[in-house]
């Protein structure tokens, strides 16, 4: 096994092949970054350093790592992508049973650890949106800063969604959502006009791209 592994990969590889393997993900991340020290373009160990970083929920490194390691050996793109869909629907999933039982905090936490997993993902961003938009409903009679903030997390969201999107349908369903949003922050009370301003420029440039 250990000549096999080997193969054309350096000791520090091969050991860290052998770690991630017997479970030992932090050992194996450390050979990979020794690895690396000695040869920055041993795309086998950007790879397995993305596996180590995966099992230890450390998904944006691992993303990171995946998408190098297809950078210089492309013949892992398939593996690559499939880890990265892996991670991303394990947290992903999870928020969305979070907010299923209204628990909206975690479902943010894992919503989150989905837009790392998968920064390219836009349903990670849109559904984080939604989450915060849930949450903010609970804040809007009884503290204004609070829900102003979380509506604002919203938008922010929305934004990364929209910016992302690439089907006609989620488009319209992310820009719609994102109108609404923005008339709600435009209404808050209190606020002065130059603070309203900016959230009604962007809703006459978002509704003007929408489809009549």
């Amino acid at each position: 096994l250990l000549a096999l592994i080997i193969g054309c990969n350096s000791m520090q590889t091969s050991s860290a092949i052998l770690r991630y393997q017997q479970g030992e993900y932090e050992i194996a991340e450390s050979l990979c970054v020794e690895a690396l020290e000695l040869n920055p373009e041993d795309g086998e160990a950007y790879f397995y350093m993305a596996l180590s970083q995966s099992m230890l929920e450390d998904y944006r490194k691992a993303f990171d790592n995946f998408k190098k390691a297809s950078e210089l050996k492309p013949e892992k793109l398939e593996a690559v992508e499939s880890n990265i869909h892996a991670n991303w629907s394990k947290v992903f999933n999870e928020g969305v049973t979070y907010t299923q039982e209204d628990n909206y905090e975690m479902a943010i936490e894992y919503f989150e650890q989905a837009t790392q997993a998968d920064p390219e993902e836009a349903k990670g961003y849109s559904n984080l949106a939604r989450a915060y938009l849930l949450k903010a409903d609970k804040f809007k009679k009884i503290d204004v800063g609070e829900y102003e903030f979380l509506m604002q997390e919203g938008q922010t969201n929305l934004e990364k969604a929209l910016a992302l999107e690439t089907e006609a349908e989620a488009t319209e369903e992310t820009a719609k959502m994102l109108c609404t949003v923005l008339a709600k922050l435009y209404v808050i009370p209190n606020q002065e006009d130059a603070a309203r301003e900016p959230y009604l420029t962007r809703y006459r440039e978002v509704t003007r791209e929408l489809p009549e």
